[in-house]
């Protein structure tokens, strides 16, 4: 293997998933940055390379993060939709909610005067 110790830390070439001597990771934060590689069109790098010099994003890596993102948000959404689908065909769920907002409403209504408007 390709290791080098440089004090107590031993290093590892990038293609083996480490890092050369006097490179440090992308820590920042509670989510630390990974190198990862994707094919993608031309006319896509293109694309996201005009996007960046037109000031939309300040890097590749910046504007390519939002739009998965933004993705990963719309993958979430779907789910809980289907979800909510699913269980508005369950009638008991149904009814506990039903239930429940009837609660709330009696709640909401606690305390107040009927002679104030």
């Amino acid at each position: 293997m390709h290791q080098r110790r440089v004090g107590r830390q031993l290093l590892t070439p990038p293609d083996m998933g480490g890092m050369f001597a006097g490179m440090r990771p992308k820590t920042q934060g509670p989510d630390p940055t990974a190198k990862t590689g994707y094919r993608l069109p031309a006319s896509v790098v293109m694309q996201v390379r005009e996007a960046v010099d037109a000031g939309e994003a300040k890097s590749q890596n910046e504007f390519v993060e939002r739009a998965l993102r933004r993705e990963l948000r719309a993958l979430d959404q779907r789910r809980l939709y289907s979800e909510y689908a699913r269980a508005a065909e369950d009638d008991v769920w149904v009814a506990g909610m039903a239930a429940t907002a009837q609660a709330f409403d009696v709640a909401l209504r606690d305390g107040l005067d009927a002679d104030r408007p």
